[in-house]
C-alpha cells in the first residue's frame, strides 16, 4: 500500500509519484462552487482521467479503462473513519489518497464495494 503525498495548503496541486515503476502525475484543484476537490491522474505525457470528485472512502479511478493505469486502485480514506468526504483543509490530513497494488487486495473480496470495506478494515484495525 502506498500513501501518496497530497496537500490541501494550495488549491490547486501536482505530484509526481512512482507506481509500479512508473512515474504517475496526480493533481488536486478545489472546486470553489462545488465545495469539493477534484482529482486527476496522468502519465509524464498526458492526463489520463480528470475532473473525478473526491469521495471518501471509494475508490478513484476505477471505472475508467486505461492501459496506462496501474492495475491496482486508489482510494480516498477518511482516517477519523466518520466517511465524510475531504474538505478544503482536509486532503493529506484527515483524509488520504492511498493505492492498494492488485497482489495486495484481500482474496475475499469480488467488488469494488466489498474491495472497499476490507482496504479500510486493514488501514483502521
Amino acid at each position: 500500500m502506498l500513501l501518496i503525498p497530497t496537500n490541501s495548503n494550495y488549491p490547486d496541486w501536482t505530484e509526481t509519484v512512482q507506481i509500479e515503476d512508473r512515474s504517475y502525475r496526480i493533481r488536486g484543484s478545489w472546486d470553489t462552487r462545488l465545495q469539493s476537490w477534484r482529482l486527476d491522474i496522468g502519465t509524464e505525457d498526458e492526463w489520463i482521467c480528470q475532473g473525478a470528485k473526491a469521495v471518501a472512502n471509494c475508490p478513484i479511478w476505477h471505472k475508467r479503462k486505461h492501459d496506462d493505469l496501474p492495475a491496482g486502485r486508489f482510494f480516498l480514506l477518511d482516517q477519523s473513519g466518520a466517511g465524510e468526504d475531504p474538505g478544503r483543509d482536509d486532503l493529506g490530513d484527515r483524509v488520504v489518497l492511498l493505492y492498494v497494488p492488485e497482489d495486495e487486495f484481500p482474496a475475499d473480496s469480488s467488488t469494488d464495494d466489498e474491495l472497499v470495506i476490507e482496504v479500510v478494515g486493514m488501514i483502521i484495525s
